[in-house]
């Protein structure tokens, strides 16, 4: 229900303040003039946290709409009234005030809306995992990249002709990190866009400044070649062979622990980091169990059988007492790729 009120200082400043909504949520309380300037396009809003705004309120193209002309103290009632008449002229003329007002916060967006605001807002709206998020502050802090001498600049000013220039010049030195490289700079500026459409606010004019690689992909013709470090089924009795006798004769290689790393990944088909970041904790004999703690591809830990030939694995590494099952030759850190070994 809106209150007829004569807009005056002394009224407005003792009007009582009204309760949050039964949900916890803000609650309000509009007014309209009725004073003898009266108008009731004029209103006030007092919100249950104490905040007076003014508003005008009008049918624009056939719709209502309230348009903040500002808040109180900072407008007195008599300013109020004239910037309501302002507004209505505006209006009376074919203009709409909103329309302006986003295109100004728009113009006002794209010359301090920077690199830095765009990476900061990625990292805040996506639920990345943590070796993504490292990935992404690696890649926008690397002085070898040099994306980090953009992160002051506002993205208005990163034209298509310089990530062009940029991403060439970074495809002369390695490919995959190019192409990993411009995959994370055009998502942080897709999420800036997405942000500020949702605000009805155009941030860049001509889209994203990365839709241009692609002309430079196939000028360059840059294709990544698949992996052919892997070992084929023909090759495996070889290699399982060749692993069940690795010899653990060098003092500093940690081969014995190389060894059941690598029987653990053939026989659970676990990823690389996941298996090396297996800790005591993570192991229950008597369940026949181990865990893994939130891996890539889901948030929650998963529970996954040991079967016959990990299960030994894992009694013989939980007898060497290190917090991880599988350490480095410090025995307390995780392994790594074990390089000596796999030659």
């Amino acid at each position: 229900m809106i209150i007829e009120l004569d807009f005056t200082k002394a009224r407005i400043e003792n009007l009582p303040t009204p309760p949050r909504r039964s949900n916890g949520k803000t609650g309000e309380q509009w007014y309209k003039d009725a004073s003898k300037h009266s108008t009731p396009k004029l209103q006030l809003r007092l919100s249950s946290t104490g905040i007076k705004t003014w508003y005008y309120v009008a049918k624009i193209d056939g719709t209502t709409s309230k348009i903040r002309l500002g808040g109180y103290p900072e407008l007195t009632p008599t300013q109020a009234r004239e910037a309501r008449s302002k507004t209505s002229g505006e209006i009376s003329l074919g203009e709409n005030p909103q329309q302006i007002k986003a295109v100004n916060r728009a113009r006002d967006l794209q010359h301090t809306f920077t690199l830095q605001d765009a990476l900061d807002l990625h990292l805040a709206n996506n639920d990345l995992r943590p070796p993504t998020r490292a990935g992404y502050s690696q890649c926008f802090s690397s002085k070898v990249n040099g994306l980090s001498k953009w992160l002051d600049k506002p993205l208005a000013n990163i034209s298509r002709t310089m990530v062009k220039k940029w991403y060439r010049h970074r495809l002369k030195s390695t490919k995959s990190s190019a192409m990993l490289e411009s995959r994370y700079l055009r998502a942080v500026i897709n999420t800036a866009i997405a942000e500020a459409k949702d605000k009805h606010i155009v941030l860049l004019e001509h889209g994203n400044p990365c839709d241009g690689l692609a002309s430079v992909n196939k000028e360059k013709k840059v294709k990544l070649k698949p992996r052919t470090g892997y070992i084929r089924p023909s090759d495996m009795p070889a290699f399982y062979s060749a692993l069940l006798n690795l010899y653990s004769d060098h003092p500093t290689s940690n081969f014995e622990t190389a060894k059941d790393y690598l029987l653990f990944l053939l026989f659970s088909g676990c990823r690389v980091d996941e298996t090396a970041k297996l800790k005591r904790d993570d192991i229950n004999l008597k369940r026949k169990i181990f865990i893994l703690r939130k891996p890539k591809n889901g948030e929650d830990d998963i529970e996954l059988p040991l079967n016959h030939v990990l299960f030994e694995i894992t009694e013989r590494r939980l007898a060497k007492r290190s917090t991880y099952l599988f350490s480095d030759s410090t025995g307390k850190k995780p392994l790594k790729r074990p390089a000596k070994a796999l030659a």
